[in-house]
């Protein structure tokens, strides 16, 4: 089946594996109570950054769909009169957004 337009939904991703480090963190915490002197503990710990990896949804969209969505009546968020208004690119435009998830999307 050929596809009219392929739209990519961006999704939240996750975050990628450890990285393994070989030199370790120094952290230092103030622990002493209100208006003492100051007691430091002081701990080196390894630590690990994990870096996003994004994630994303491929959606095919047969000719038939895209035809149906520009000639059809619009979909119920938009109102009759302003869906009128639209030209064909404005419409497509507009049920490629309904596939958003909040993180965005485009289409081709």
């Amino acid at each position: 089946m050929e596809s009219a337009i392929t739209i990519t939904v961006h999704l939240q991703g996750v975050l990628g594996g450890p990285v393994k480090h070989t030199t370790k963190q120094v952290g230092k915490v103030d622990v002493s109570p209100v208006g003492k002197a100051p007691e430091w503990i002081t701990r080196k710990i390894k630590h690990t950054d994990r870096v996003p990896v994004s994630a994303a949804r491929i959606v095919p969209i047969s000719e038939t769909t895209v035809t149906g969505w520009v000639k059809g009546e619009g979909p119920y968020w938009i109102k009759p009169q302003v869906w009128r208004t639209f030209n064909k690119k404005q419409k497509v435009a507009a049920y490629v957004a309904s596939f958003d998830e909040g993180y965005g999307v485009s289409y081709e």
